[in-house]
């Protein structure tokens, strides 16, 4: 082989490289675009309660002693608020921060259901937590388990007065 043989395979090699280096470039920049487009469409664990036949989106649950309650785990767009469809759900808990003010449970007969019952006038937090499996809104797969905290009050009733609706959002 001659030394100009040599220079040309060299410099081919040299743009090969090149090319290749380009080329993982832009995929870690693809990579890092589809982590915020993914961050842009993240979701949230939340709960839901019904009203009169209008859903609405717990932010902080207000009881009225007396009167037991109950919500629904659902999983949230962040972006849109609206529920994420394909949510399944498995492994859902509950607890109380001041199981002396309300406690909370799941409900035997529908384990996305939450009870509460308020024991007495008071404030805490309720914790929850689920392992959910949903398409993406990219259409893949996804698995998480998610954990999400609310705080609760617990009043005394006045006549005709069931909750406030203060603190819920209403959803479609």
């Amino acid at each position: 082989m001659s030394l100009f043989s040599n220079e040309v395979e060299l410099r081919i090699i040299d743009h090969l490289v090149e090319i290749v280096d380009r080329l993982l470039h832009r995929e870690e920049e693809l990579e890092k675009k589809l982590e915020r487009e993914e961050h842009k469409r993240r979701v949230v664990l939340a709960l839901t309660t019904q009203v009169n036949n209008q859903k609405f989106i717990v932010m902080n649950t207000s009881l009225i002693l007396g009167i037991n309650a109950q919500s629904q785990f659902v999983l949230l767009d962040a972006v849109t608020l609206q529920p994420v469809t394909s949510a399944i759900f498995s492994g859902q808990t509950v607890s109380s921060s001041d199981s002396t003010v309300a406690t909370f449970a799941i409900d035997p007969t529908n384990s996305n259901q939450i009870l509460a019952t308020p024991v007495a006038v008071g404030t805490g937090t309720i914790n929850i937590s689920a392992s959910v499996s949903y398409t993406n809104s990219l259409g893949a797969s996804v698995s998480a388990t998610l954990t999400a905290s609310f705080p609760f009050s617990v009043a005394l009733g006045a006549d005709g007065v069931l909750l406030s609706l203060t603190d819920f959002v209403p959803t479609v």
